[in-house]
């Protein structure tokens, strides 16, 4: 059963990527924020052996936010109380992917110079972040720390 959960999270994963769109000042769909607020809640409220019954509905949801700026999602994640609260809730095999996944999404968008100072400016004011903290762990490209970081 691992393996299928892990395949899982990796395919729910690799969907949201950043890709050569993502535009971090793209305003998000009322479809995005909804596709956003349910793979979050999903990932959060629901166990491991009940992902697996939402696989396929997390891939499509998932690839309808390909677009998504990994820091747009972040920052709607972030400014959303009870997303947040499923957000700190993630936990076990699919945490371990989906702070993979999305620590691969942000080195994706920093190659395409899509954390530039204007985007970490807004980011961290949006998201009541230490600016200081996160440009750091930008700087230091430490993705998976600045994850953490922003579960605190």
């Amino acid at each position: 059963m691992k393996k299928w959960l892990v395949f899982f999270c990796v395919c729910v994963l690799s969907l949201l990527s950043a890709s050569e769109k993502s535009d971090y000042f793209a305003k998000l769909t009322p479809q995005e924020a909804k596709d956003i607020q349910y793979i979050v809640t999903t990932l959060g409220n629901t166990s491991a052996i009940g992902l697996l019954f939402k696989k396929k509905s997390l891939e499509q949801a998932g690839a309808r936010i390909d677009d998504v700026h990994p820091l747009r999602f972040f920052g709607y994640v972030m400014t959303n109380p009870q997303l947040k609260a499923s957000f700190d809730k993630i936990k076990g095999v699919a945490w371990s992917r989906f702070k993979e996944g999305m620590a691969g999404s942000l080195e994706k968008a920093d190659s395409r110079d899509h954390l530039n100072a204007e985007v970490i400016d807004d980011f961290s004011s949006e998201s009541h972040l230490d600016r200081s903290k996160v440009q750091a762990y930008v700087d230091r490209k430490q993705w998976e720390a600045l994850i953490d970081f922003m579960r605190r």
